[in-house]
């Protein structure tokens, strides 16, 4: 490899690759960021802390945006961070925009997480 030169980029996580990390008999929360993004540094902390707590019913899966720019335009989202909490590979609930740990706690408490 030479200097100044990049690989062949990867074009990221396909739908078809999205779906497949959905299938868990546990919860699955999808944590859509950027290295850049202001919002979603200062919830990566909080999210790991969040998941760390429930790993026995909670996966955290983290997408970079930049890393998966098809996947984020398939899916149609424009502005981070968005999470997304699935089961059983449906979509049971959805945040856009930041959130702090009591957002998210009563935003999934409906879920028993």
């Amino acid at each position: 490899v030479e200097n100044g030169t990049a690989g062949p980029s990867s074009p990221g996580l396909s739908m078809n690759d999205f779906t497949h990390l959905l299938n868990s008999s546990k919860y699955v929360l999808v944590d859509f960021n950027a290295r850049w993004c202001a919002p979603c540094k200062r919830m990566a902390p909080m999210l790991a802390t969040f998941a760390e707590k429930r790993k026995e019913i909670l996966s955290l899966v983290k997408i970079d945006a930049d890393d998966n720019k098809a996947l984020l335009k398939e899916k149609n989202i424009e502005g981070l961070p968005v999470l997304e909490l699935y089961k059983g590979g449906i979509l049971v609930w959805k945040h856009e925009g930041e959130i702090d740990e009591a957002g998210l706690l009563e935003a999934t408490k409906p879920q028993g997480l």
